[in-house]
């Protein structure tokens, strides 16, 4: 038997990077992965009861660092772990449009930059494979393809800028190397998997209130929105990295992880509410564009007031971030598929597993919705009765369970906050009957 493939790993314990080190293991590769004194347990344990369970037999090695510190912060049995690898995959970003300045400078720049340093510094022979972004196009208009870099472009966020200025640092630190930009990442496409609220998963919770109050058969006119956002499942994501990077590539070759017939942004919003039962969205009749009277409202001083209380009050990123947002740029990828043309990876359409990224959602990632679909199941059509419902718990415990469909009997001294009680009840539609009385 030959002597395996060794790889070190940058980020091994983040939402891209585990699925990447489960790929790598399956492989049968060894694998020494970089982990933070902070990291939580549970990400190194999902890695650890796979491997465990997995029979495959490539090596698991764990080494404490940290890539914004010089040497990345390896002791010395750490740095010559390292020094033995093939493939260094570096994946160890700070994908947040919320993120600090600071924190995306930290991360994405400086840790790359330290990477690079370090690996300058050791007897590497072997090929860096970085995980950029798309959103080194910043605010490119038009077809961006694999070949392009600096074209000009401006960053309309620092998290753009910073993913721009970490692939600028590999492209000119001398090593070998091949980049990777992955589309916006959303969950597994079987498991519909995810480990944060981020992309199009803060539309989820109007998606959540449209399928609520509409039935499935509305149409609802919407303004004209050109262009689109470029999601991909990331399990897509770490298949094609895994693929290609253990392919031989060419050097300082670039590779689009994107979905190569990305859906515009109207049937990407109505896919994902249809696999939530709600109703769809139709251009507004009459106009390929936003109506004038739009136009002239969106330049209010008024419009602004509006728009910044509608993304509090949905628990939106802010308003400005989401104005980052480029939805006038498209991604070529064929180098990307002739790489996997003869491989069994592919990009599914967003329609085959949407109905899995919302169910996740609603299960684990949106309490009120997985919480009141919870009690409803147990509530519903049932009479409750709740004492001390007057005030604090009782009131709340009463108000929940009248919402999951209950009819409530509240018992309580006070009959004066016991009438307020049914009063905002009734209003939202709930059933609750008084019962003042002195237990």
């Amino acid at each position: 038997m030959g002597k395996r493939t060794r790889v070190f790993v940058t980020g091994a314990t983040g939402f891209i990077g585990h699925y990447v080190v489960l790929n790598l293991l399956s492989r049968d590769c060894d694998v020494v992965a970089l982990f933070r004194q902070s990291t939580p347990p549970i990400k190194k344990s999902r890695i650890e009861k796979y491997h465990q369970t997995s029979g495959s037999l490539g090596k698991l090695t764990w080494v404490e660092g940290d890539i914004t510190r010089p040497m990345l912060g390896l002791d010395d049995s750490g740095q010559k772990l390292a020094q033995e690898v093939d493939h260094v995959f570096h994946l160890a970003a700070l994908y947040d449009l919320e993120a600090s300045n600071d924190s995306l400078e930290a991360i994405n720049h400086q840790g790359t930059l330290n990477l690079c340093e370090w690996l300058k510094q050791q007897p590497f022979n072997g090929t860096l494979h970085h995980m950029s972004s798309i959103a080194v196009a910043g605010d490119y208009k038009g077809t961006f393809t694999e070949a392009m870099f600096n074209e000009g472009q401006e960053f309309p966020h620092p998290y753009h800028h910073t993913k721009y200025k970490s692939e600028k640092t590999v492209r000119e630190s001398g090593i070998q190397h091949v980049i990777y930009r992955p589309g916006s990442v959303v969950g597994h496409s079987q498991r519909g998997t995810i480990d944060r609220i981020d992309g199009i998963y803060h539309a989820f919770p109007i998606i959540n209130q449209l399928a609520k109050a509409l039935p499935s058969w509305v149409r609802i006119p919407t303004p004209a929105i050109k262009g689109g956002l470029n999601v991909v499942p990331v399990d897509f994501v770490a298949d094609a990295f895994t693929q290609i990077a253990l392919t031989n590539p060419p050097d300082q070759g670039c590779y689009h992880l994107t979905d190569p017939k990305s859906p515009s942004l109207l049937k990407m919003v109505n896919i994902i509410l249809k696999a939530a039962g709600g109703p769809q969205l139709i251009k507004w009749p009459g106009s390929a564009g936003t109506p004038g009277p739009a136009k002239a409202l969106a330049m209010m001083p008024i419009y602004n007031e509006v728009k910044k209380s509608l993304f509090n009050e949905m628990g939106l990123p802010s308003a400005s971030t989401m104005d980052a947002l480029n939805l006038k740029v498209r991604f070529d990828s064929a180098a990307t598929l002739a790489a996997l043309n003869e491989s069994e990876v592919h990009c599914p359409p967003l329609n085959a597993y949407a109905k899995y990224l919302y169910r996740y959602y609603q299960d684990h990632m949106d309490p009120n919705s997985h919480r009141l679909n919870t009690y409803a199941k147990q509530f519903k059509g049932k009479t409750i009765l709740v004492t001390g419902a007057s005030r604090g718990i009782g009131r709340s415990a009463s108000l929940i369970a009248a919402q999951a469909g209950a009819h409530v009997i509240a018992v309580a001294r006070q009959s004066d906050e016991l009438s307020s009680l049914v009063s905002e009840a009734h209003q939202n539609g709930y059933q609750v009957t008084a019962m003042p009385t002195d237990l």
